[in-house]
Formats: structure tokens, sequence, C-alpha cells
């Protein structure tokens, strides 16, 4: 008689237990972990779009904007998780004009939300803000300390808090 090879059904009953342990307990960590870096990637690029403004601004020698924009051709909503628009105005009109625009950022996850003081952060030749200081508070669908808080001081300097809390 040959020695059979292989996995008796009580052992491979015993691994599925063990996976499915392992599986139940690290997954709603696993939630949390990507609830965070989507957070996280919000904030980071509100955080960039606020300094390439300033940046932008002091270069160029004229004002420099963040502004709230559904769609890559202007500064339209109130919504800054359907995207935002950063443009510089070379021609000192005051106005977005074609060719004005630096770069676009698109909407953020639908979970994410994104609160602010204004729908436009306009900085002057010398990075000061000239229009929309505050804060922006950053959360998701979780309550408690999960979210993060942008602020943007008249100077043009902008900090992050971590552990924000949400509701």
């Amino acid at each position: 008689m040959e020695k059979a090879h292989g996995f008796t059904l009580v052992e491979l009953m015993v691994t599925v237990a063990i996976a499915a342990i392992l599986l139940a307990t690290g997954l709603p960590a696993m939630q949390n972990f990507i609830k965070d870096n989507r957070i996280v990637t919000a904030t980071n690029e509100l955080v960039t779009a606020l300094q390439l403004a300033r940046t932008a601004a002091v270069q160029y020698g004229t004002s420099a904007s963040v502004c709230v924009s559904k769609t890559q051709s202007g500064c339209s909503g109130s919504n800054w998780r359907t995207g935002w628009l950063v443009w510089v105005d070379k021609n000192r009109n005051g106005s977005r004009d074609a060719g004005e625009e630096i770069q676009y950022f698109n909407a953020l996850d639908e979970n994410v939300r994104v609160t602010a003081p204004a729908t436009t952060i306009r900085y002057d030749d010398r990075g000061n803000v000239s229009a929309g200081t505050g804060s922006f508070t950053i959360c998701d669908d979780r309550t408690g300390e999960t979210g993060r808080r942008i602020n943007v001081r008249i100077t043009g300097r902008v900090w992050i808090e971590r552990d924000v809390t949400c509701s």
C-alpha cells in the first residue's frame, strides 16, 4: 500500500479557521488605515496647492490664488471636495484669464469632507494672504479625533494640526 500525500480534512479546516480569525481581527484596522490615508492625501494635496500659489505669487511678482473649481476651466462652486485650481494673475486684472492657470487638483474621495472659511485663498506678490485666511478642516465619515486641520495665516504660513475632532 502506498502512503498518501496531502492534507487531511481536519488540517484543512484548522487552517481555514485560523485564517478567518486573522482576517476578522485585521480587517477593521485595515479600513481605518485606508481612511486615515485618504485624509492625509487630501491634506497634503491642499497644502501643496497653497504652497504652490504662494511660491508663484512671489516668483511672478503678482497675486496668485487657489480656488474651488468643479471644472478645470475656472473658479466655480463652493465645495473644496470637488477640486481646486491654482492660478496666477499675470496681467493683474483681478480675474482668471486663459493661460493663467498653473495646476488643477482633482476631486477628493466622496467620503472626505473639507470645510473652509472661503472659496478662494489669494496671495499677494510678497507671499502674504490678501484674502481667505483661516482654517481648512478635513474629515471623513468617522467621528472623534480622526481629522486634520490646515491653518493659513495672514503671513502666508501654512501648518497642519493632527487629531482634529470630527463630528
